[in-house]
C-alpha cells in the first residue's frame, strides 16, 4: 500500500506535498529553492526505500513472577512456571523447537541450543514474533541469571506474569532497553492485565 507521501508525489498536488515535507522536516521550514524531479523511477525508488525500513519481525520478553517476588533476580531464577503460566503461553503462540527452526529467530540460538531448546513464536500479519520466555531460557549458578536478562533485558516490551496478587513495580527491572512492561496475573477464569512504562508513572489496567 502506498503511503500519504507516496500517493502526494504520484499525483500533481506538488504544494501539498511540499506542505507534508516542511510540516514532518523542520529543516526544510526556509527551504524555497524546490525543483520538481520528472524520472518516472522516482516513486519506485522511493518506495522501495520506504519498504526497507519497515520492521517485519518482532520479538518480546515474557517474564515469570511468583507471589511475593519483588525482584528482578527472584523472577529470573523461577523455573517451575504454573499451569496458568503454561494455559497464558498457549494463547501467545506455539511451542516450537529452537534447533533447526528456519523462520525469525529473535535472537536465539537455533544450532546448539545455547539459548534453550524451546521457545514460543506465532505469525501475526505476515510479521514473525518470537517470545524470549524466561523459563525456557537456561538458567546458571549466577543469582543475577544474565543469560536470561541477555534476551528479555534488551527486549523494549516485557511481559510479567505475576502468578500472585504481588504487585509489579518497572523500578526493580533495571535495562535501558525496555520501555512498556505490560502485567499479566490470573483471575479464575480469566487473566487481568496492566501496563506501564519505564519513563513515566502512567499505567492502565483491564480483565478479560
Amino acid at each position: 500500500k502506498k503511503s500519504r507521501a507516496m500517493k502526494l508525489l504520484s499525483s500533481n498536488s506538488g504544494k501539498d506535498f511540499l506542505k507534508l515535507l516542511k510540516k514532518n522536516i523542520p529543516t526544510l521550514q526556509d527551504v524555497t529553492n524546490f525543483q520538481r524531479v520528472k524520472d518516472p523511477k522516482l516513486e519506485e525508488e522511493l518506495l522501495k526505500l520506504e519498504l526497507s525500513t519497515l520492521v517485519k519481525n518482532y520479538k518480546f520478553g515474557i517474564l515469570y513472577a511468583t507471589q511475593g517476588q519483588t525482584r528482578e533476580q527472584d523472577m529470573f531464577s523461577n523455573t517451575q512456571p504454573s499451569s496458568f503460566f503454561q494455559d497464558f503461553l498457549t494463547t501467545l503462540g506455539d511451542v516450537i523447537k529452537l534447533q533447526g527452526w528456519s523462520d525469525y529467530r529473535g535472537g536465539l540460538d537455533v544450532r546448539d541450543n545455547t539459548t534453550g531448546k524451546t521457545s514460543v513464536y506465532t505469525r501475526w500479519n505476515e510479521h514473525g514474533i518470537m517470545f524470549h520466555v524466561s523459563t525456557m531460557l537456561p538458567t546458571s549458578l549466577d543469582p543475577q541469571q544474565v543469560e536470561r536478562k541477555r534476551h528479555i533485558g534488551n527486549d523494549i516490551v516485557v511481559v510479567v506474569f505475576m502468578d500472585g496478587t504481588t504487585p509489579f513495580s518497572p523500578e526493580c527491572f533495571s535495562s535501558e532497553f525496555t520501555q512498556v512492561f505490560i502485567v499479566i496475573q490470573p483471575i479464575k477464569p480469566h487473566f487481568s492485565l496492566s501496563s506501564s512504562s519505564s519513563s513515566s508513572s502512567s499505567s492502565s489496567s483491564s480483565s478479560s
